[in-house]
């Protein structure tokens, strides 16, 4: 079978997106989701700088956007992952490149995914970047900036 080029161009779809991941589709107005948002955290996230964020503002951040129903369960527990290590234990609380962590990690993901022959986790990684996406549109919106793209 030939797979044609363009083929590989489409990301894989989540089976399921929450409201911030429906940003990272831009099937949202970044603009009418800041709106609705408390202003304690309009002001978080106009101050965030996914380039440059510590593990534990990103989760506080996180948790911050499930109580306003943008962020699903799942998705919240991946971001707490990301403030982990691997073996379970706290990272330091140092400033990360989270846009570039979960650039990287969705490219471990995708080829894991196709050396198994399973797409499951790669679906399942897609809720989590479009998420991220998501929050870095709407950051960029409320700050009046140009995007920086995570896509892999």
């Amino acid at each position: 079978m030939v797979i044609p080029s363009w083929f590989a161009r489409f990301e894989m779809q989540p089976k399921k997106v929450d409201p911030l991941g429906k940003l990272g589709q831009r099937r949202s107005d970044p603009a009418k989701v800041a709106q609705n948002l408390s202003q304690g955290l309009q002001q978080t996230i106009r101050q965030l700088d996914l380039t440059n964020v510590r593990p534990s503002e990103l989760v506080q951040i996180a948790g911050a956007l499930r109580r306003e129903g943008l962020m699903s369960r799942d998705v919240y527990w991946q971001f707490r992952n990301s403030a982990t290590q691997p073996d379970g234990t706290p990272r330091p609380d140092a400033p990360i490149d989270f846009l570039r962590e979960v650039r990287d990690r969705a490219r471990e993901v995708k080829a894991m995914s196709r050396g198994s022959g399973s797409l499951e986790a790669e679906q399942i990684y897609a809720e989590f970047s479009f998420s991220a996406r998501g929050l870095n549109l709407l950051a960029a919106s409320m700050k009046g900036i140009k995007v920086v793209d995570i896509r892999v």
